[in-house]
């Protein structure tokens, strides 16, 4: 983890990479009161319903210009944080979404086999091919707004099937209904 005094450059620049006098992306991540980021709608109140109903919840996030320590804070902040049991941050772990390196330190984190995961993610290529290159389960969620934090669609010549597609994400809770009921029905572990 990199110290905060090496964490952003000596003038916060703003997402287009334009100097940010006021240097409100660095109070942000810095903890000094700035605005908060909004959340996926319902996204507290379906993590929190998962957490209580016995399930391990994980993240991994290829943390672009902010970096881990500043988005635990957040997290914190936004009240996401204590639903959270493992999160693993790229520029922290040394790599970044889809290598498998980076999904074994959540599954590590976590204690379960990867066919015991389910990995959603907005991303086909990183979040959903990573996944399922692992041996996860690959939920692909196409939220009805997005933010600007997102990497550019790359032709990267492969066909992606996820297992599932979401766009909103209380879909997420009869999704894992249902590959819990056929993991069961299989002999697999559950939870």
């Amino acid at each position: 983890m990199q110290p905060p005094d090496r964490a952003f450059p000596r003038r916060a620049r703003d997402r287009g990479g334009r100097a940010d006098p006021r240097g409100a992306r660095a109070r942000l991540c810095h903890g000094g009161g700035g605005a908060l980021p909004s959340i996926v709608e319902d996204a507290d109140a379906v993590v929190a319903s998962l957490k209580d109903r016995g399930y391990r919840i994980g993240l991994i996030s290829n943390t672009g210009r902010t970096p881990g320590y500043a988005l635990r804070e957040i997290l914190e902040r936004l009240g996401l944080a204590s639903s959270i049991d493992a999160m693993v941050f790229s520029n922290e772990h040394g790599v970044c979404k889809p290598r498998p390196s980076i999904f074994e330190a959540l599954r590590t984190s976590l204690g379960v086999a990867y066919d015991e995961m389910m990995f959603v993610g907005d991303n086909l290529y990183v979040d959903v091919h990573g996944a399922k290159s692992c041996g996860m389960l690959g939920v692909h969620f196409i939220p009805p707004h997005r933010g600007t934090a997102i990497a550019p669609p790359v032709d990267h010549g492969l066909e992606i099937v996820p297992d599932a597609t979401i766009t909103h994400l209380r879909q997420l809770s009869d999704f894992c209904d249902r590959a819990h009921a056929v993991a069961t029905g299989a002999g697999a572990r559950s939870r």
